[in-house]
């Protein structure tokens, strides 16, 4: 990947520079929050990554205090959610880093996807797509039988999760194109990386976060919450966001909720 941030050199130096810029303080609070992070998790390393993993899993302080605040009626859970709100409505309108890879609650892979089977009949045709972890090993089966036929008209396995590799198999391309397309959708459905939206189309049963209505799963949403943070650390940090106005008032709420949630650690 190139580094980006040597073609923004200048840019990067004054933003550095400056006491007021909202990217600034994020980077600031964030200081902080690393060095807990790194001594409450040491056998990751200081893996920031990894550590982030585990933190979404957990009972720390940190996503304990997220949890309370998308709960609470106190005015700092009430603020809180209002800035969570600002910063969704922010990502929508700024496509950060880039529109291909951009940053977004609507779209977000910060789990692994908890379907790992997938079925379908049809025309007495059975389909079936099945991912099974062993540990740190994935395999991947599937499988196409005729109602009445000992022998699949279908049978695939793999050991990791690879569409690609999926698509191009011999066996696969001999099916009618329709039972393809069925196979295909099946094995889209246990992508373990298949991303999720944390907005609700359910408005009554919603987290109302300033008029933005979240999953009622305050689990799940304080997960998203902690990748979505971490994510814009790593443009920051790596330079890959463009250092203009336009992209870097995504910190601004981002910086507020950070601060919020840095009142939990000690």
């Amino acid at each position: 990947m190139p580094n980006t941030f040597v073609d923004h050199k200048d840019r990067w130096l004054s933003l550095a520079e400056s006491d007021s810029d909202f990217a600034v303080l994020f980077i600031r609070n964030w200081i902080p929050f690393n060095a807990w992070y790194c001594v409450s998790y040491p056998h990751h390393n200081n893996k920031d990554r990894r550590i982030i993993d585990e933190m979404k899993l957990d009972g720390n302080a940190f996503r304990t205090r997220i949890i309370d605040l998308l709960r609470g009626t106190h005015f700092e859970a009430i603020q809180f959610r209002t800035f969570l709100g600002e910063l969704h409505n922010k990502l929508e309108a700024h496509s950060v880093p880039s529109f291909e890879n951009r940053i977004s609650f609507n779209s977000l892979y910060f789990r692994h996807n908890p379907k790992t089977v997938a079925m379908y009949t049809k025309r007495n045709v059975s389909y079936k797509v099945e991912l099974i972890r062993s540990g740190t090993n994935v395999q991947i089966n599937a499988i196409a039988l005729k109602a009445g036929v000992p022998v699949p008209i279908f049978s695939y396995s793999y050991s990791k999760y690879d569409k690609v590799h999926f698509a191009s198999s011999s066996d696969l391309n001999a099916l009618t194109a329709e039972q393809r397309k069925i196979l295909i959708t099946l094995f889209d459905e246990i992508d373990p990386k298949q991303k999720e939206s944390l907005i609700s189309t359910n408005k009554t049963a919603s987290i109302d976060c300033g008029g933005v209505k979240f999953i009622k799963d305050e689990n799940l949403v304080s997960q998203g919450i902690l990748d979505i943070l971490y994510n814009l650390r790593c443009i920051l940090f790596h330079g890959e966001i463009q250092p203009v106005k336009d992209s870097l008032v995504i910190y601004e709420p981002a910086y507020y909720m950070l601060r919020i949630l840095l009142k939990s650690l000690k």
